[in-house]
């Protein structure tokens, strides 16, 4: 079960990476701090964006344990694949106090980083920026990528990857 919960940690950071999440997060940020966009940069705004999103956190917290399989059905595009895996783990658990665990986990792995995020939210909001602006960029690269995986599954060749990443670990001196 120990080794379970990074796991689900990450997947909750990999879910707020998610192309149809990060582009969000300036707009939660504002909405929840009500700061205004010209006041970023003043003293105390960083306190007060982080502040804000506390009961944001807190909320979605509360939503994924509670209602976890629910709320997969709702967040289906943006986070229902990565989710879907943590609710695996959830249910293969072997008390409801661990599978609610798991989950709470995953939601640490999205509230660091929006927390993270609202603390330095000025120096955020020009990375959001540069991905805005590189989206196209991004989803074609993430779909030819997808696509590469999925072929070399169907051709049975993923144990390329498997070898190539050994190599890789190997040249920087962290292979088995």
């Amino acid at each position: 079960m120990i080794g379970r919960l990074p796991i689900a940690f990450a997947a909750g950071f990999v879910s707020f990476l998610a192309p149809c999440v990060l582009p969000l997060v300036p707009g939660y940020l504002s909405a929840v701090s009500s700061v205004d966009p010209a006041r970023l940069g003043e003293r105390g705004t960083a306190r007060r964006v982080a502040v804000a999103s506390l009961p944001f956190i807190a909320g979605f917290t509360l939503l994924f344990v509670l209602l976890g399989a629910a709320f997969a059905v709702c967040a289906a595009p943006c986070v229902g694949p990565v989710l879907a895996s943590i609710l695996l783990l959830a249910g293969d658990s072997s008390t409801a106090a661990q599978g609610s665990l798991l989950l709470f986990a995953y939601s640490l792995g999205l509230a660091v980083p929006f927390l993270l995020a609202g603390i330095a939210f000025t120096r955020a909001m020009g990375a959001f920026r540069w991905l805005r602006d590189h989206y196209t960029v991004i989803r074609v690269a993430s779909g030819a990528t997808l696509v590469a995986l999925g072929l070399l599954l169907f051709f049975d060749r993923y144990w390329w990857l498997r070898v190539g990443f050994n190599r890789a670990l190997n040249v920087v001196g962290l292979g088995v």
